[in-house]
């Protein structure tokens, strides 16, 4: 068995082809045809169900002579049977197949996972047969284009809900309401369709298939009928919807007398596209994978085709797609989440409904009162194991203590409660909960009413009255604002949260009342409870207490060898409460009810924090601080400690951890929900690929004797029993061994992680060295930058090292700074602004005109920084131009100081203001906003409560209203009456009692009768009802205008009607306020640090000039103020200009001609002139050409000052322009 996207079925063809070459037969068999038609395309060879082979079988040991299949005839020693799904198979019919293949002498190769869903029968063999044999196991996901999908598809398969933020980081979950969801799933599809993407659709149940179907065929009808088409004729199908031409449809039957090839049928879960519809009702359709056509009969057709663009979870089992959109209903397993999510190479999305069904009584309901998020529901389908369990694995189980303490303890508190109501009675319970109605209408369909229940009844065991109690406790205060009023009455009961009973074996568990523990017939059996339930504690702690950091679940490593008696105690709650191992939050997921297990899960948090602080080299410790910077919420993450012993082994590897953390942070903002698992996935994407983690593996590949010779006997032996020694193996196997042997990656891997540590304090330790190995492995094949284990390069000249300084960081180069504490990581650059200028962007700003095309430019390992930063600086503007540069820049060091202090109180307030954290509270206009709210407060309660009065009397009055209308319709179209019926009554009230006997019956008749004087009673009683209560509506209405003016009048005005909501928001805006001062003090603070890293960059100019070097004043020589590429432009016209004076002048007799041509193109005059200059010009470009970097760099700066003067050609004499002659034509 292997995880979902491992390659399995890659790994079939190769084992078929080879058993195929070695002249053998290969026979695949799968659980339903569906499979075994894909099986067959995968294998190239002959498949068939394992019903069919399972069937005749059966027939044939009961007796009968079935026509058995040559097929099966054919299966002999030469023969390989590859069982597809075999999870999916039932044991019964698993346990025949195999006997019978292994008394033919076959081979017998099942593959699958025993982790996606199993079969409807009888099952769970298979996760004993690779638990009990060791199986072969592929370990590598392939499947996904994202690297960090395959590792968490494989927390989400051992029900990690850590996974949950790898999707939520990659807005992969959408939540809304059930029609919101639907509606998004499929646009979401069809954009795919739309761009030629293999997409799929999903769902759980065949409800919300067949809305999706719907709603693709309506669509696709509505764009054929935007471009002019016509839909043709349709036909009903088995689903109640219809189909026409260009339909998809799946089959629901396998029918094998319908034959698309002469190896292939019909069979259930095909699909096809319409392609005709005949008037008899059957369909010509085109099978969507082999192109095969058919036409499937009329009878078929009503009975077992429904529409097919959406599809059940269930039926896409084994299928790869480009991306899988499933809308999921809430109530999902986590086998069939894992499928849903595991189909899609590019994207799994899943669309999660957190709001009601929109029926009458959703709003009533807990759901709506307290909507649970996406990652609530997500975390209750992982929490739920659907996988089926066989009699072995129970009977395992039974033996665990800790499986069998969370069953004690169920069964303990159940036995109190159920034993207390028996005593008490039926009558008793039903008056119980008829009072508890009529104290608070709704309370019993609270979700602690069973709770609260049995408290009441072990009040009624002890002899008290649980009524009078239970009216006491809702007297004491209003409970219109708790979220369950049944929880907080029963906390009003007994305020210990012990039920009144004392504690019990656990300190969340009641105690046994007296009145029972007392009980002749009870007593001795809940005596037995509680000593099974302290037996079983003992034996959870003492197994907790032996764990190492080895051994130890991942929940328990960051506390094994500090606090054993903690980690006995976690043990022991986890246990009690059925909180899985894949749950690495060490108390589980928070808890709000009972009280008791709220209270001590908070003291278990408690001595957690306790356990951690006190030890301040742990992870959690050593990475709050860097952490925190990143995001605050990160450590209120449950997941957090998870992430800081990855940072921390990381580190000890040798790993650039603080960039790497930053640049983790900085790819996108962080979820508000699990950052720190976010982050997490995020962190594994840079450091390994998909790989299981698997104990008791048997991968041994050739290179492994290399591992002792590398690492040494002891830490290769760790190495091969490691959990991660797959990951490793699938690590190297991924080199080219043309390029990285086994060797050199393994002698490189472990240099670089001894290399950077000199004490063995904080070393990689042994169970470590193979998480590590392929962590670095990884990354050397990758070629990824992850650490930085070189020296910098040697600076070309003296002063370079500070000046890079500066150009990285900004800072005085002539200030004596402390070296950097290793811990200390600066701002990541996605919080709230941009981050510190690193070299690459300040050379970036430096650059006049920076050159996008690289080849341009010569490479030279003497690159000029320092001129290249000169001129940048000389032609920025000044913030302070008047004052000196070495004043400018001590200017501009207190504004950056002052704007970093600035900073400081900006983000001390934002860590102080928690928008839940009344205390907190910082902003004036939020502590007004506040108090307002506050003194509005009872006025605004009283208001609701009579508008929910008035709502509830209105409602009444139109219920009176409609009955007593609906009494006289009826007595209207009663025809006739007895007028002495009410005389009667009237000699009969003088009567003795036995003629008022004599007649009773017979006047009940005349009231009955044809006369109908019960029905005038009945609606004289109801235009009563509807008066009063009428009258009723009226005065709770008029209480609402009461309680309202006095509201406004409280407020000063409707205008100033504030309320929580209001205050929250304010807050939130007065939040979102300090970030953007945050941001734009970075802006600021920025701009300063780059105006003085110029500013600094001309002082050092000035400074770095040799005082070796003459400097002559030749501001007067114009031609020494040309720049270089002026001068090279001078040059190129001065000889143009002389090549054409000096062209021969033509022969003629005419003087005036040559006279005008010397006035066109100059004279020897100006020959001899421009010679000059250009010689002169030619001198400058050479004496430059001499010239060392820094006297360069001297002149810039000399000539940048001559720029402010005069312009710097005024003093040349210039080149005339060559003039058009405008004399006489003289046919030149």
């Amino acid at each position: 068995t292997a995880p979902a996207g491992t390659g399995k079925t890659t790994a079939m063809q190769v084992l078929a082809r080879a058993w195929t070459a070695e002249r053998g037969t290969v026979l695949g068999l799968a659980p339903t045809a569906a499979a075994a038609a894909v099986l067959g395309d995968d294998i190239h060879a002959a498949t068939h169900t394992i019903d069919k082979l399972t069937h005749t079988l059966q027939r044939v040991l009961a007796g009968d002579d079935p026509i058995v299949p040559r097929w099966i005839h054919d299966i002999g020693p030469d023969t390989l049977v590859i069982v597809d799904e075999i999870a999916k198979t039932g044991t019964l019919k698993l346990d025949l197949a195999v006997a019978f293949l292994l008394k033919r002498g076959a081979k017998v190769c099942g593959i699958g996972d025993d982790h996606q869903l199993a079969s409807v029968a009888a099952g769970g063999v298979v996760r004993d047969i690779v638990e009990a044999a060791n199986a072969h196991t592929l370990t590598t996901v392939m499947r996904f284009a994202d690297r960090s999908e395959g590792p968490a598809s494989l927390a989400l398969r051992a029900g990690d809900p850590a996974a949950i933020a790898y999707y939520l980081d990659h807005d992969r979950i959408h939540c809304g309401t059930r029609a919101a969801i639907q509606d998004a799933a499929y646009t979401a599809w069809s954009r795919d369709v739309a761009a030629g993407l293999d997409t799929v659709m999903l769902a759980p149940t065949h409800e919300i298939v067949h809305a999706l179907n719907e709603r693709a065929r309506a669509d696709r009808l509505a764009a054929l009928h935007r471009d002019g088409g016509v839909v043709g004729r349709e036909v009903t199908l088995a689903d109640g919807l219809h189909a026409s031409v260009g339909d998809v449809i799946i089959t629901r039957r396998n029918e094998p007398r319908l034959r698309i090839s002469t190896t292939d049928s019909v069979r259930n879960g095909y699909r096809w596209r319409v392609t005709a519809i005949h008037p008899d009702g059957s369909i010509t359709a085109t099978h969507l994978r082999s192109r095969r056509r058919i036409t499937l009969p009329p009878t078929y057709v009503a009975a077992d085709v429904d529409l097919g663009y959406a599809s059940t979870i269930s039926t896409a089992q084994g299928i790869t797609v480009d991306t899988c959109h499933g809308v999921l209903a809430g109530h999902e397993d986590r086998a069939l989440l894992y499928v849903m999510m595991t189909r899609g190479r590019r994207g799994n999305h899943a669309y999660v409904p957190t709001a009601g069904d929109g029926s009458e009584q959703s709003p009533w309901t807990y759901e709506a009162l307290h909507p649970p998020t996406a990652v609530d529901t997500l975390t209750d389908i992982i929490g739920r194991d659907g996988f089926q369990r066989s009699a072995t694995t129970l009977q395992r189980e039974a033996l665990d203590p800790a499986v069998r303490l969370g069953r004690a303890v169920d069964a303990y508190a159940d036995a109190i409660g159920a034993v207390a109501e028996h005593l008490v009675g039926p009558d008793t319970m039903a008056g119980i909960d008829d009072a508890a109605d009529q104290l608070h209408p709704g309370i019993t369909d609270q979700p602690a009413w069973p709770m609260l229940r049995g408290h009441l009844a072990t009040i009624a065991v002890v002899g008290y009255d649980p009524v009078a109690a239970l009216g006491a406790a809702v007297a004491e205060r209003e409970l219109n604002t708790a979220d369950d009023a049944a929880a907080v009455l029963d906390w009003r009961l007994d305020r210990s949260g012990n039920h009144s009973a004392g504690t019990g074996p656990l300190p969340w568990l009641r105690a046994v009342p007296t009145a029972l523990a007392r009980h002749p017939e009870y007593g001795s059996y809940l005596a037995a409870r509680t000593m099974l339930v302290t037996k079983l504690v003992g034996r959870v702690e003492q197994q907790a207490q032996r764990w190492t950091e080895t051994t130890a679940p991942t929940w328990a490593r960051p506390f094994a060898g500090i606090d054993s008696a903690l980690v006995g105690d976690l043990a022991v709650w986890r246990a009690a409460l059925h909180i899985g191992v894949a749950d690495r939050r060490p108390a589980g997921s928070p808890r709000r009810y009972p009280l008791a297990e709220k209270r001590h899960q908070d003291q278990l948090h408690r001595r957690i924090t306790e356990a951690l602080g006190n030890h301040p080299n742990h992870a959690t410790n050593r990475w709050a601080t860097h952490a925190r910077r990143v995001d605050a919420h990160i450590l209120d993450d449950p997941h957090w400690p998870v992430l800081a012993e990855q940072l921390d082994l990381a580190h000890r590897a040798g790993f650039d951890t603080h960039n790497l953390l930053h640049r983790a942070a900085d790819i996108r903002h962080l979820p508000d929900e699990l950052p720190a698992a976010a982050l997490y996935w995020r962190i594994v994407a840079e450091l390994e690929s998909g790989a299981l983690s698997t104990a008791g593996h048997r991968l041994r590949p050739s290179w492994t004797p290399v591992l002792s010779q590398v690492l040494g006997a002891d830490l290769a032996v760790q190495v091969l029993t490691a959990p991660s020694w797959p990951g490793l193996v699938a690590a190297i196997e991924s080199a080219d061994p043309a390029e990285w042997g086994p060797r050199t990656l393994l002698e490189s891997a472990y240099e670089l992680i001894t290399a950077n540590h000199e004490d063995g304090g904080n070393d990689v330790q042994p169970h470590e060295m193979a998480t590590t190995l392929a962590w670095w492995i990884d990354g050397i094949i990758r070629h990824t930058a992850t650490a930085s284990t070189d020296l910098p390069p040697e600076p070309p000249e003296p002063g370079a090292d500070e000046e890079a300084a500066a150009r990285a960081g900004v800072a005085d180069p002539e200030a004596d700074t402390a070296p950097e504490d290793v811990f200390d990581v600066p701002e990541p650059a996605a919080t709230f602004g941009a981050a510190e200028p690193d070299e690459d962007y300040i050379a970036a700003l430096l650059a006049d005109d920076p050159d996008t095309d690289t080849r341009r430019r010569p490479v030279e390992d003497d690159y000029d920084w320092a001129a290249e930063a000169l001129r940048a600086a000389q032609s920025s503007p000044r913030r302070y131009p008047a004052l000196p540069l070495t004043e400018q820049a001590d200017q501009l060091r207190q504004d950056a100081a002052e704007q970093q202090r600035r900073m400081d109180e900006i983000r001390s307030l934002i860590e102080q203001d928690d928008p839940l954290d009344h205390i907190g509270i910082t902003d004036p206009q939020v502590l007004e906003l506040r108090a307002h709210a506050t003194s509005q407060r009872p006025y605004r309660i009283a208001w609701l409560d009579a508008l929910e009065r008035h709502i509830d009397a209105e409602v009444q009055a139109r219920i009176d209203r409609a009955r007593s209308e609906k009494l006289a319709a009826e007595l209207d179209r009663i025809a006739g009456h007895d007028p002495d019926v009410h005389e009667l009554e009237h000699l009969l009230t003088g009567a003795d009692p036995a003629a008022r006997a004599h007649y009773a019956e017979a006047l009940a008749g005349l009231r009955t009768g044809p006369d109908n004087v019960g029905v005038r009673i009945e609606l004289h009683l109801a235009q009563l009802a509807a008066s009063s209560s009428t009258t009723l509506a009226e005065q709770a209405r008029a209480d609402v205008e009461t309680t309202r003016a006095a509201l406004v009048e409280c407020a000063g005005g409707p205008d100033k009607l504030v309320d929580e909501t209001d205050v929250q928001l304010t807050h939130l805006n007065a939040a979102f306020r300090l970030h953007d001062q945050l941001a734009e003090g970075r802006r600021q603070l920025q701009d300063t640090k780059l105006e003085l890293f110029r500013v600094t960059t001309l002082l050092r100019a000035e400074q770095s000039s040799p005082p070796a070097i003459p400097v002559a004043d030749r501001s007067s020589d114009p031609i020494y103020g040309l720049t270089d590429r002026e001068l090279d432009e001078m040059i190129m016209g001065l000889r143009q200009r002389l090549a054409v004076i000096g062209h021969p002048v033509p022969a003629t007799e005419d003087g005036h001609v040559n006279r005008h041509i010397a006035m066109a193109f100059g004279s020897s005059a100006d020959a001899s002139r421009f010679q000059k200059q250009l010689a002169a010009v030619c001198s400058e470009r050479q004496r430059r050409a001499g010239l060392t970097t820094v006297q360069r760099a001297h002149e810039c700066a000399l000539r940048g000052q001559q720029d402010a003067g005069p312009s710097r050609r005024e003093n040349i004499t210039p080149v005339e322009p060559l003039q058009p002659y405008r004399g006489p034509d003289l046919d030149l």
